[in-house]
């Protein structure tokens, strides 16, 4: 199989939204309930339960997606309203192949720095907020699938 084709192929990735750190966007009376959304390559895969009226919420929620090596990873946490939209806190974005190559396919536990959504300005929150996530499954991800190449001799010319 080519390495174009390998990047195409799909395996199952165990994320666990562990815990994060808000503290920067609440006040005394005013605590995030806050959630993590998944996104897969921009494409909503699952969301954490919010853990009300808490500037370090623990999460402890395991979800399994389906990614290729060259995916794109985006946490988005987001601020539950019961009236009103939700509001965005902050996201951060994770390239799985980047994520392969500097653990060496092995379990990875990352801290993410909370960043604003695209085309948002950047929040005047102390300290910039971060969440904990832990990624399961990198090892397929990094093993190559391919399959033995065979190619016909050239021709010679005379």
């Amino acid at each position: 199989m080519s390495e174009a084709a390998n990047a195409g192929h799909l395996h199952q990735l165990s994320i666990t939204a562990v815990s994060g750190e808000l503290g920067g966007v609440s006040s005394l009376f005013n605590k995030p309930s806050a959630y993590v959304e998944i996104l897969v390559d921009g494409v909503q895969q699952k969301k954490t339960q919010n853990v009300k009226h808490n500037a370090h919420p623990k999460w402890h929620e395991t979800f399994t997606v389906l990614v290729n090596k060259d995916s794109v990873l985006v946490f988005r946490v987001l601020d539950h309203h019961t009236l009103v939209r939700d509001s965005v806190i902050g996201e951060a974005t994770v390239n799985l192949a980047e994520v392969v190559r500097n653990n060496a396919g092995k379990s990875s536990t990352l801290t993410l720095s909370l960043g604003p959504p695209q085309n948002q300005v950047p929040p005047t929150a102390s300290p910039t907020p971060t969440i904990i996530i832990t990624l399961d499954g990198l090892q397929s991800l990094g093993r190559s699938r391919e399959s033995p190449s065979y190619s016909l001799p050239t021709g010679q010319c005379f």
